[in-house]
């Protein structure tokens, strides 16, 4: 490495992961590894930029990292995950609106794109096929990484110890079935209604807070303070599409909104 490699960087020791397109990123790196898996449509560019090592980056090492985690990312093709890849922990919500859980068409916005992606969910029955060791956290609910939010500890604790066991070559010791999330969720009874909404939304607020509403850039179009109660946002002017609603106060509450 440059410089006699002060920083002592175990280059066998890499480990790549992300949340949500960070994930998708992440799973794509552990697994797109043969040329023969290029995608057809990028099969040139990936060529001209020296496939699927690359031109950039240090030749004489490997980039297979040793482990990957994923929270809420999906793979282009599970048939990419051959035996023999590298181990993997996913954390996914059960009715993810924006990253499929399962294998479906992705969409943006509520717009089919025309892409098929698979979700944490058939990553795992994939890598359970071909015996490659993982771990596979399910939560229920219909967030997008709303999970970080009520359980963040809990979320990244499973993924470091996962991959303490990897890097000690210690036994897996996580079990692959849907997680038990004692008593109701935060979110639980929380949910803005009507959603779908082609203009008010009401939400019922237990403690003061301030409410923001953005769109897909990220953008916050609305925000107000509310105090406890059932708490009415008139959307009717918005233009049609997907918004995020949050709620900070003690506690961080959010939800997908569809203006319709």
């Amino acid at each position: 490495m440059l410089d006699g490699n002060p920083w002592r960087i175990d280059a066998d020791r890499i480990i790549v992961g992300g949340v949500s397109a960070g994930g998708i990123g992440a799973v794509q790196v552990a697994y797109l590894d043969e040329s023969g898996e290029i995608p057809q449509i990028l099969y040139d560019d990936t060529l001209s930029i020296g496939a699927i090592e690359g031109n950039s980056g240090w030749p004489g090492y490997s980039s297979v990292p040793l482990a990957a985690w994923s929270m809420s990312g999906a793979i282009g093709d599970t048939n990419w995950i051959d035996t023999g890849d590298v181990p993997l922990v996913s954390l996914h919500e059960e009715e993810d609106g924006v990253v499929p859980y399962g294998t479906e068409e992705v969409s943006v916005i509520g717009i089919p794109t025309g892409l098929i992606a698979s979700g944490s969910s058939d990553i795992h029955r994939r890598l359970d096929n071909v015996g490659v060791p993982n771990c596979f956290f399910s939560y229920p609910g219909n967030g997008h990484v709303g999970y970080l939010n009520y359980d963040l500890e809990n979320a990244v604790g499973r993924v470091a110890s996962f991959l303490a066991d990897v890097v000690c070559a210690q036994p897996i010791a996580c079990g692959n079935v849907a997680l038990d999330v004692p008593g109701v969720l935060p979110n639980a009874g929380w949910q803005p209604f009507p959603n779908p909404t082609t203009g008010t939304i009401a939400v019922q607020v237990d403690e003061p807070a301030v409410i923001t509403l953005s769109d897909v850039s990220g953008r916050v179009v609305l925000q107000q303070r509310a105090s406890v109660g059932m708490i009415e946002l008139d959307l009717s002017s918005f233009t049609n599409g997907v918004y995020m609603l949050r709620c900070v106060g003690a506690k961080v509450r959010s939800a997908r909104v569809l203006r319709q």
